[in-house]
């Protein structure tokens, strides 16, 4: 459905540390710039409580791992996304689509009830060196404990990796290795004009 009036969602998951809720704001101020109405929903707002039994832990330490599908609460996101969509615009403007939802996350693109709600799907890539050494820039709380990234971060994006590129469907994939941000979000931009049939 083409319309105006169909809500737009688009997916951006993959590498940690790899911009993308920096790009999903630079993409809301540019597209509502446009005069559409865009929101993010971002998945780090739904990770578990630290204390919550949902949590896999460390047998010896204890520390949950924030980096497996299931530190987070699927049901009450897809929820929030769908009554996002059910939401009905005050104004129709017959050239763009209305309404733009960035749902956004390193493990939103495995979720096969949203994946199969987006209308674009873009997966961020990063090797190791870099994503570790972003990472390491990072301050995070509770603060990583020590080979975290080695025993659980990466592993859990090689996975990710693997899980969304056997999916059927269209996933744009983007290298972000030596790529700057300018750079990352017209390449992003210009994939959602694509496949949205957007013309600027």
């Amino acid at each position: 459905n083409s319309s105006p009036l169909t809500p737009r969602i688009i997916g951006i998951g993959g590498a940690s540390c790899a911009g993308k809720s920096r790009l999903c704001g630079t993409l809301v101020e540019h597209l509502t710039s446009k005069g559409m109405e865009v929101k993010v929903i971002s998945m780090d707002d739904y990770y578990w409580r630290v204390e919550d039994p949902h949590h896999v832990r460390n047998p010896e330490t204890g520390f949950p791992n924030f980096d497996c599908y299931s530190a987070v609460d699927w049901e009450s996101l897809i929820e929030d996304v769908r009554q996002w969509s059910s939401h009905k615009p005050a104004v129709v403007r017959p050239s763009r689509p209305n309404r733009c939802l960035f749902v956004e996350g390193i493990f939103v693109l495995e979720c096969e009830t949203l994946f199969q709600m987006f209308d674009v799907s873009i997966f961020l890539k990063l090797n190791y060196e870099t994503m570790l050494e972003r990472r390491l820039l990072r301050e995070y709380d509770p603060p990583d404990p020590p080979n975290y990234f080695k025993d659980y971060v990466w592993p859990a994006y090689c996975k990710s990796l693997k899980s969304v590129s056997s999916k059927a469907g269209c996933t744009i994939y983007v290298e972000c290795r030596g790529l700057s941000f300018e750079d990352m979000f017209r390449r992003v931009l210009g994939c959602i004009y694509d496949k949205l049939g957007i013309c600027d």
